[in-house]
Parts: structure tokens; sequence; C-alpha cells
């Protein structure tokens, strides 16, 4: 009889995190440079604050974008109005403050043990509407051993589909 995997079997064991002092470009850079689309976010004592993902990220600038919008343009843009009225503007851009990733970041982290079965992790992730959850080690709530995401467990699925039809 076949073993029942876990979230120990699925997980990916380095975990990448992300900053909440970091910067939207920063953000971005780091989602593309390890080609993922979300992290768990943690503070300077490296405990789980929240996660943050390209949805995030989505959601913000679209957001941003309709405030925009909504503003009225500055008369400089308009070409209206003097010299005075256009460093008004300027510093009044310069004096926004940056968004950072804390600014973004779902301030929950979810997470499981990593005992947990395969169909544990799934039911939580479709149940939370979730795309990637922690695992922790058991019987503690904050260890952080690895991380379970949908392609964690679609990749489980391809093989074992894989060994049942005979091919590789």
């Amino acid at each position: 009889m076949a073993t029942i995997p876990t979230a120990r079997d699925l997980m990916t064991k380095r975990v990448r995190a992300a900053r909440p002092d970091w910067s939207l470009r920063e953000l971005a850079s780091f989602f593309t440079e390890h080609a993922i689309s979300g992290a768990p976010v943690v503070s300077d004592y490296g405990t789980a604050i929240g996660v943050v993902s390209l949805t995030d990220i989505a959601h913000h600038d679209s957001e941003a974008e309709a405030a925009s919008d909504a503003e009225e343009a500055p008369a400089y843009f308009l070409g209206e109005g003097g010299a005075a009225e256009k460093e008004d503007s300027l510093e009044q851009l310069r004096s926004r403050p940056q968004t950072t990733v804390k600014d973004i970041m779902m301030p929950a982290v979810f997470t499981v043990e990593e005992d947990v079965t395969i169909r544990e992790v799934a039911d939580r992730m479709v149940r939370g509407q979730l795309h990637r959850l922690l695992v922790v080690r058991a019987g503690t709530k904050r260890d952080i051993v690895g991380i379970v995401s949908t392609i964690d467990l679609l990749t489980w699925i391809r093989d074992q589909d894989a060994l049942f039809s005979g091919s590789a």
C-alpha cells in the first residue's frame, strides 16, 4: 500500500521571502529574478508577517490608475500656470510616499503543518482560495520549513498521471 503524500513531499524547501520596506519595483525584480509569482513577507526578525503576490501589484496599479484619473491634472500639465505653480506641483509629486510591500501585502499568513496529507493541503487551498501555503514544522506555528504552491500541486498530479498512464 502506497503512503499518502504530505506537504513535506510537495513543498519547495527554499522559501524566498520579500521584505516589507521594499518598493514595488524591487518586489517586481525579485519575482522576475526568481521566476515566482508570490512570497511570504518577513520582518527583521525573520518572522512571516504577510504574503505578497503579482496580483497585489496588479490591484495596486489599477487602483492607483483609477485614483490618478480622478485627480485634476496640475495646471502646468495643461499648459497653464507659471513657474511657481509648476514647482509646487512637482514638490507635491516628490513628497508623495513611495508604495512599499507592506502597503499592498495580505497581512495574514496561511500555514499547514508538514505532516498534513496532500488532500488536506489541496482542501485548504481551495477553501481559502489560496495560491500558496507556508509549511511549518509539526507542532509549531512559526518554524517555516517550506512552501506549497498551486504549481507544486499540479506538478504532483502531472507526475501521478505519468505513473498511471505508463508514459514519462
